[in-house]
């Protein structure tokens, strides 16, 4: 489900292979209609026109679940992420895509407040030093 406007948080604990991980992306990025596989994840990834504002970050939480239960459907669930951050960089609007949990110390230091929200929202984090305050 997207929270805040343009944050979309994947709940990644019932992601035990493809099908349920599809499903989880549906979910969360609310698409249309069902993607059919992989293929189609990867055509809505790169559209998303119906979310405003438009996505700024996407949030997996546990994704260790997925990893564990079906490795290669991990990697196919990170290269459709990864293809959809680049798709959307290349139009000059960034896709964060952050695996939760995490470190803070794993974090650059000028995280944007929408991030920070995201990381905040998405991995259960209450306070990140490393976030600015978002102007009022």
């Amino acid at each position: 489900m997207c929270v805040a406007g343009p944050l979309c948080v994947l709940k990644g604990e019932t992601a035990v292979d493809a099908d349920t991980f599809l499903q989880v992306l549906w979910d969360a990025l609310e698409f249309p209609y069902s993607p059919s596989g992989w293929d189609g994840a990867n055509d809505w990834i790169r559209d998303l026109e119906w979310i405003s504002p438009p996505l700024a970050a996407v949030v997996y939480h546990n994704p260790r679940v997925l990893m564990t239960n079906d490795l290669i459907a991990f990697r196919d669930a990170l290269d459709t992420l990864a293809r959809g951050a680049l798709y959307w960089a290349t139009r000059g609007r960034p896709l964060w895509v952050v695996l939760c949990p995490l470190a803070e110390t794993d974090l650059p230091a000028d995280l944007s407040p929408d991030v920070c929200a995201a990381l905040q929202l998405g991995c259960g984090l209450s306070a990140l030093e490393t976030c600015t305050p978002p102007n009022p």
